[in-house]
């Protein structure tokens, strides 16, 4: 679970130029069971990477990560328009495949408004930012599924009086009593 907790970290935050260290620091921090959707729930691993003991996290070029991204959007819209996206194998097309559209940093308690935003009764949803509008638009979407369990452990997550307190926490957190 810490090597997909690594590769997850590293897919949202990596860059060409600024790949994630091997030497991150990842704490096991909570597991949440998803609601059930066609009968069938997950468990979701939820680690912690903190900047306070990470010095590539505190001095992470947003911008450049953002660019990166941009990047790689480009080459993917390129190889679809081509047709070369669809002689790929499987493997191949998850590593071109844009999952991440931008990086921002938040405040936690924006975060957890942007999980439950699409709860507001009699409201259309209200999206995160122009580009999940504009992705939303041409499916004539108009909800969105509210993130209850990413909410959950965000809110738990805030509830840490310190980074201290939160640090104890993690290491005495094992992923089996999780």
């Amino acid at each position: 679970m810490a090597e997909a907790a690594f590769r997850e970290l590293s897919e949202e935050f990596g860059t060409v130029g600024q790949p994630i260290p091997e030497s991150a620091v990842l704490r096991p921090f909570v597991t949440k069971q998803t609601r059930p959707i066609r009968s069938r729930s997950n468990l979701m691993q939820n680690y912690v990477c903190l900047a306070e003991e990470n010095a590539w996290l505190r001095e992470l070029d947003v911008d450049a990560v953002n660019a990166d991204l941009a990047e790689r959007r480009a080459h993917f819209e390129t190889l679809l328009e081509s047709g070369e996206f669809w002689e790929l194998s499987s493997e191949e097309k998850e590593k071109v495949s844009p999952e991440v559209q931008r990086l921002d940093w938040l405040p936690l308690s924006e975060a957890v408004r942007h999980c439950l935003s699409s709860m507001v009764p009699g409201k259309d949803v209200i999206f995160v930012n122009d580009y999940q509008r504009e992705e939303f638009a041409p499916h004539g979407q108009k909800r969105r599924d509210p993130m209850f369990i990413t909410a959950a452990g965000l809110i738990e997550l805030e509830s840490f009086p310190s980074i201290p307190s939160l640090v104890a926490w993690c290491e005495g957190a094992s992923l089996e009593d999780l």
